[in-house]
């Protein structure tokens, strides 16, 4: 004996499953301009005047000096280009325009993440021979580890130091993006130490974070 059922009864969600989106922190380390023209201008000094020398009663020289305009073109875009009829968005209710628009400005802002970080062959480089002091701008990578975690951020401070970099490293701060398993070293670290007072600006909240960056704040980022 075998019963036939018609099932009639469903448990309809009312949205669609959400998305993990990926941690960023591009709003947070770069110097972000947000311009409705389409070149921004600006300056620096190429050549710049040196300190002379001179007596007491004589003339002196004027030194020279040049500036250069360092323009940047906004020409191009990046975007996401999504058909939604009308009648569709109506006739459901798993998704509204603004979770479109969130959707959106998650994609868009894990893609600029990616741009950031694949431009980093125009940075120095920081690799073994940095951290043992030996030589400079290694591009060997470096195995890190709780037993050098600490020894990382020792070795690019004196590397700061040593580059003349400490007045331009307070102004604008230092940053790390920490590979996760890099992070979980830095937070054992810190918590072996109980010195969470001292590094706190080293584990920034991500939510906190966000709030900071919607209120167009710079904060010191050491993000996983």
């Amino acid at each position: 004996m075998a019963n036939t059922i018609v099932y009639n009864k469903y448990d309809y969600q009312v949205k669609v499953r959400e998305r993990i989106s990926k941690p960023t922190c591009w709003q947070d380390i770069l110097l972000v301009k947000y311009s409705n023209a389409r070149a921004i201008t600006g300056s620096y000094m190429s050549t710049e005047p040196s300190v002379v020398g001179g007596t007491r009663g004589t003339a002196y020289n004027y030194q020279s000096f040049v500036l250069t305009a360092d323009t940047l073109t906004i020409n191009q875009y990046k975007n996401i280009p999504m058909f939604i009829d009308e009648a569709d968005r109506h006739q459901q209710s798993y998704v509204d325009q603004m979770s479109i628009a969130a959707f959106q400005g998650d994609k868009i802002s894990e893609k600029l993440e990616s741009l950031m970080l694949a431009n980093y062959g125009s940075w120095k480089d920081f690799g073994l021979t940095d951290l043992a002091n030996t030589a400079q701008d290694d591009s060997s990578a470096i195995t890190v580890s709780a037993a050098n975690i600490d020894d990382i951020l020792r070795a690019v401070k004196r590397k700061l130091r040593v580059h003349h970099l400490v007045d331009l490293s307070v102004k604008n701060g230092v940053f790390f993006v920490w590979r996760p398993e890099d992070f979980e070293f830095l937070e054992g670290f810190v918590q072996a130490r109980k010195i969470i007072g001292l590094v706190k600006p080293l584990l920034i909240d991500l939510k906190a974070r966000l709030q900071r960056v919607t209120r167009g704040k710079q904060a010191l980022c050491c993000a996983a």
